[in-house]
């Protein structure tokens, strides 16, 4: 696959910025006076461009007692600035495709137009990067929204699990929480609170801005300068912290009480970084055991109809996160029975690797899956996205070059090291006494 040209060197000099580094037809610059990250991708042809700024601050950065703070600012910044009201409104009426997303290591705001709105996008995003209207008239409707969203996902009994699962599975580390926060939290906000967590990450130099389009070069970084480059690089490293979750040695177990039908059995298991080559390893396994009526899991549960559906999920995270495992049981699949055929299946995985034929089609799989993602400017920005958020964009290149290489031997590896009892979480929903 390849999009756009290849850069030359006097493109790659543009006033104001330093060039890192260009894999294939991505291209990394620093946009020198503030410490801004820039990632341009040229896609020739296309009638849009998209704007992708990623700040690196998410919901493992919140001290217990602040959860929430990273989701209830992206909230504030669809609130009017103090110099411009509501410009991203605008650019919604001229059929704007915008929205953004916090997670566990970022906060992401996203812009999609015709290539002509260009510096209009980027006008946006420099104004509310710093000019923010954090005040009570416009934070306490929009707290009250971000309890009813709370609400919202709190009432079904599998979000709740998830949430109790995280905190019993990260005793140290930011990821024992939702990004949505803890209700109390929620409640306690002051737009003092918000201000000086906008203030302390906010900054061009704790973001990365990724451009992808039909533009040039110079086009993109010239506009980037003229709207980016006043702003200070005023975040300071030494503000972030974070605890490193010690060595987990022994199953943990939740219980989920409620008044609900819903019969949920989630495992978790300790997993490695998105940046580890073990992760796409261990992917695989999970894909072996729950990918399709003919997975090792679908056969031994649903099949068997212990189960109505079963999954697995592995997030790409900057720090070790969860292998999870998602199963729906029917009212005759106990919960130790699918418990021990879940083991089982691990067991088997950890004793006999895959056939050549099945490793291929997982591959086979993932690849189309991961190609398909990549389809148009939104789609690549979205994904570049995640990748930043990691901390290694090259793995858009090198992650499927990797994919290639693994072996059945490291796929049984990897699921020898993470997919242990002594490492897992498991959680269950009960009916409420």
């Amino acid at each position: 696959m390849s999009n756009g040209k290849q850069t030359t060197k006097r493109e790659k000099e543009v006033h104001g910025f330093s060039h890192i580094k260009s894999r294939d037809y991505i291209h990394e610059y620093l946009l020198t006076k503030n410490g801004l990250r820039v990632l341009f991708v040229s896609l020739p042809g296309s009638p849009t461009v998209t704007t992708n700024i990623v700040y690196h601050i998410g919901s493992q950065d919140e001290a217990y007692g602040e959860t929430g703070l990273a989701h209830m600012l992206e909230h504030m910044l669809f609130k009017p600035t103090l110099t411009k009201g509501l410009a991203w409104k605008k650019l919604e009426e001229k059929g704007a495709v915008l929205n953004a997303t916090t997670w566990l290591d970022r906060t992401l705001y996203y812009f999609n137009l015709p290539k002509e709105y260009l510096g209009e996008m980027l006008d946006v995003e420099a104004d509310r990067m710093r000019n923010l209207t954090i005040t009570d008239e416009e934070f306490l409707p929009e707290r009250a929204n971000v309890l009813s969203e709370y609400e919202m996902y709190n009432s079904k009994p599998e979000s709740a699990l998830d949430w109790n699962m995280a905190g019993t599975a990260f005793q140290a580390h930011g990821y024992g929480h939702d990004t949505i926060g803890f209700r109390a939290d929620i409640e306690a906000f002051t737009t003092a609170k918000l201000k000086a967590f906008y203030d302390r990450y906010y900054w061009p130099n704790n973001a990365t801005l990724i451009v992808v389009g039909d533009v040039s070069v110079h086009e993109v970084l010239t506009s980037i300068h003229t709207h980016f480059a006043h702003i200070p690089g005023n975040f300071d490293p030494a503000l972030r912290s974070h605890s490193i979750e010690q060595k987990q040695e022994g199953a943990r177990r939740v219980e989920l009480a409620r008044e609900t039908p819903v019969r949920a059995c989630m495992m978790a298991f300790k997993a490695p970084p998105f940046t580890s080559r073990e992760w796409t390893a261990l992917n695989l396994g999970l894909r072996h055991l729950t990918l399709g009526e003919t997975s090792v899991l679908h056969r031994a549960l649903v099949d068997t109809q212990l189960a109505t559906s079963v999954d697995a999920h592995l997030y790409p995270t900057k720090d070790p996160y969860l292998a999870l495992f998602e199963i729906y049981a029917t009212e005759k699949g106990s919960y130790e029975k699918i418990e021990h055929v879940v083991l089982g299946a691990i067991d088997t995985l950890h004793k006999k690797p895959l056939s050549t034929t099945e490793l291929t089609l997982l591959k086979t799989f993932d690849r189309a899956q991961e190609l398909v993602s990549r389809d148009g400017t939104f789609n690549i920005a979205a994904q570049l996205g995640e990748y930043v958020a990691t901390g290694a964009w090259e793995r858009y290149f090198d992650g499927l070059a990797e994919l290639k290489g693994i072996t059945a031997k490291e796929v049984q590896a990897a699921a020898r090291t993470y997919l242990q009892k002594a490492h897992m979480t498991i959680g269950t929903i009960v009916k409420k006494n």
